[in-house]
């Protein structure tokens, strides 16, 4: 959580500078504000938007220019402006406007700041939340606790009942043992160094490669050479690595390297339509794109077009990440490490699998494990852009591949009401390649409040049996009986975990060590949950994961699926590490984030098209009250309760509207690969092709 601090508008003009018109409009919108008046007296008011100063009658002996006078709810504001060029501040509605200088204007302090934090704040922010744990627990047991009104009331330390103590509670735990890793189809296996919490790939093929060779495409962004010393390394590397790895046998990269002279969308669509149309033959097994930096824009057009447009694998690689320390592009050592982890992308595009842990197929035979997550718009995003939801569902029972699926629904909906129908194409695969039924569905789901756990069972569990009957029907055989277990994922909790004694640090950040799993006492009396901590943290404290055993049909005993989550957690396809969650939980996450790219426009609108919005939205809201036919309110006119029940009527009016408006435009966007699939004119087995590219793990 981020607090806007104790701040006079006219401050914020200082610190932004020529950025202060767009900034205020967008960063400090709905914000609470004070009007300092003359003589002292202040008064709350609600930051609606931002435009110039309306031109009024300048007071009788002023001698400043016309906008150097504001005049507030037909009274004269009576200053003279210090600073007359700055836009005025609506603190009113669209309909009614109310004008103010913002420097007369202070933001009330403390308030939730809930849009996308400045890189500079970012910055500081994540330094201040990535403190060790040593610094962490001093920081709590010697400052915070002094500011907590409890410790230091003594009518609750003579309550027997209630005993408070200034130091952190001491609770039993459990170290798992590390997962024990396996490559090349078992017979190589690696171990989790407790030191590092890490494994490498030296030396070492992937648990499953497929393909027999692997011919890729080069596309070079702004400021890299597409005949420089960076692209030779790459191409050296990547062909290198895929074969060592056991991708492919062979690799090699088309002789043309496409070069971007710009970063727009609609000229990466007709560099690709160009190429792919005069290469209709030879079409590329994996697109590479290799840009100088990070580029979320560009990366998010890029993964557009390729999953949806052209229905091809795609990777993403960045020159300042794998460049030599030295910067000598002939040391193929250096960008190793990094053009490993580009291998392990390179695999699942291509439908292998990169490792698995020891005991999870065992673990998981007869059983589907289905994650599922949704991602909403934010404060940022246009009003009445949709949620996405999406689910993963596993095809073979060693963890190490899944088929994913997403749908559009309703905004800031987190329950998924067509999860059965998601889960058809994964389930009918699943069948195909085991020709049975699974006995069992294990599914983790992220991000739901505990408010949702009944709807979790109630509307999506039970959509389970839809899936079943749609695939029986299918192979035209008898619905199967089959047992579920739910277990719901959380991460965004407040409970941390310090190790006791020395030897339960992980040497460097002196986290708790992987494998730290706690039972109880902290966890509910009344149902099955516990924290588990798989992985090492990068930075700062390290957060367990809380999962709660929502519903338990297959019977599987907690301490088996500790252990089944443990090794999930080590099975994460795209790292030589554990991660902090389940995997299939940890999928269906990434897989939203993929589906965010196709609609950043709404999400992370540009400038202008969010003033289009903006300017749309004005007029229905204009439209809507003129449609009130309400009779004109004095300056001091405080509302009723049926005016205010009308407002709100009207919100949800304006809202309505702005989905009805902004839905057709996302929906015809986000069914790009269906019209392609009728329409495809340069791509030869265009349906085939969409259904390998759906059957792999194309978005990690």
């Amino acid at each position: 959580m981020f607090e806007i601090p104790n701040m006079s508008l006219d401050t914020a003009r200082d610190e932004l500078g020529a950025d202060f018109a767009r900034r205020i409009d967008v960063d400090f919108k709905h914000s609470k504000c004070i009007w300092c008046k003359a003589g002292g007296t202040k008064t709350k008011k609600n930051n609606h938007s931002l435009m110039d100063c309306p031109t009024t009658k300048p007071a009788e002996n002023d001698q400043t220019s016309l906008s150097n006078e504001i005049f507030n709810a037909g009274e004269e504001y009576a200053r003279v402006l210090q600073h007359p060029g700055l836009p005025a501040v609506n603190v009113g509605t669209a309909g009614r406007p109310t004008w103010f200088a913002p420097e007369h204007l202070r933001i009330l302090p403390h308030r939730i700041y809930a849009k996308i934090i400045p890189d500079f704040v970012a910055n500081d922010f994540h330094r201040n939340a990535c403190r060790e744990p040593r610094e962490i627990r001093s920081r709590i047991e010697q400052e915070g606790l002094r500011h907590i009104p409890i410790t230091t009331t003594g009518q609750l330390e003579n309550c027997h009942p209630i005993s408070l103590d200034s130091r952190m509670l001491q609770i039993p735990f459990v170290h798992l043992n590390p997962a024990t890793i396996m490559y090349s189809s078992t017979t190589v296996t690696k171990t989790v160094n407790e030191n590092t919490g890490r494994w490498d790939l030296k030396e070492t093929q992937f648990f499953r490669g497929n393909a027999k060779s692997l011919e890729w495409l080069l596309i070079t962004g702004q400021g890299v050479d597409r005949n420089g010393e960076s692209v030779r390394a790459l191409t050296r590397n990547f062909d290198r690595k895929v074969r060592e790895t056991g991708v492919s046998r062979t690799s090699e990269r088309a002789d043309e390297v496409l070069s971007l002279s710009d970063d727009t969308e609609s000229t990466l669509k007709m560099m690709l339509e160009s190429h792919l149309g005069k290469n209709r033959e030879d079409v590329p097994d994996i697109v590479v794109l290799f840009l100088k930096t990070k580029d979320q824009h560009l990366y998010s057009s890029f993964k557009f077009l390729t999953d949806t447009f052209f229905i091809l694998q795609s990777i993403c690689v960045t020159e300042d990440k794998m460049r030599p320390k030295n910067l000598n592009w002939s040391n193929d050592s250096a960008p190793g490490q990094y053009m490993a982890n580009v291998a392990m992308k390179a695999n699942l595009k291509m439908a292998g699998i990169n490792h698995s842990a020891q005991g999870v197929e065992e673990q998981l035979k007869n059983t589907i494990v289905i994650g599922a997550d949704v991602t909403h718009p934010g404060s940022g995003a246009l009003q009445g852009t949709p949620s996405i939801a999406a689910i993963v569902s596993s095809l073979e029972a060693n963890g190490g591949r899944f088929r994913g699926n997403m749908r559009l629904q309703s905004a800031k909906q987190e329950i998924i009401p067509c999860l059965g129908d998601m889960l058809i194409e994964g389930l009918s695969e699943w069948c195909q390649l085991h020709r049975r039924f699974p006995e069992n569905v294990l599914y983790y789901r992220d991000g739901v409040s505990d408010a949702q756990y009944d709807e979790v069972i109630t509307k999506e569990l039970s959509t389970t049996k839809n899936a079943f009957i749609g695939v029986a029907k299918q192979f035209k055989k008898h619905v199967p009986e089959f047992k579920t277990t739910a277990v719901i994922v959380t991460k965004r909790h407040n409970t941390r975990f310090f190790p006791r004694q020395k030897d339960d640090e992980m040497r460097g950040n002196g986290n708790c060590k992987p494998g730290l799993l706690v039972e109880s006492p902290i966890t509910s009396p009344y149902y099955t949950d516990f924290y588990l901590q798989s992985h090492k943290a990068i930075k700062g404290t390290a957060r367990s994961s809380h999962y709660f055993v929502l519903h338990n049909e297959m019977g599987i005993e907690i301490s088996h699926l500790e252990d089944l989550t443990h090794n999930l957690c080590h099975t994460y396809v795209r790292a030589t590490t554990g991660v902090s969650y389940a995997s299939p939980a940890y999928y269906a996450d990434r897989l939203v984030e993929r589906g965010r790219c196709y609609l950043r426009e709404w999400f992370n609108p540009s400038n202008t098209k969010r003033n289009a919005y903006e300017t749309y939205r004005q007029q229905v809201e204009a439209d809507v009250e003129a449609r009130r036919n309400r009779p004109q309110r004095t300056g001091n006119h405080k509302k009723t309760p049926a005016e205010i029940q009308e407002d709100k009527a009207d919100g949800e009016q304006v809202l309505q509207q702005m989905r009805d408006y902004i839905w057709p435009v996302v929906e015809t966007r986000w069914n790009t690969p269906i019209h392609n699939l009728a329409n495809s004119g340069f791509r030869p087995n265009s349906k085939a092709k969409y259904d390998h590219l759906k059957g792999t793990m194309y978005w990690m």
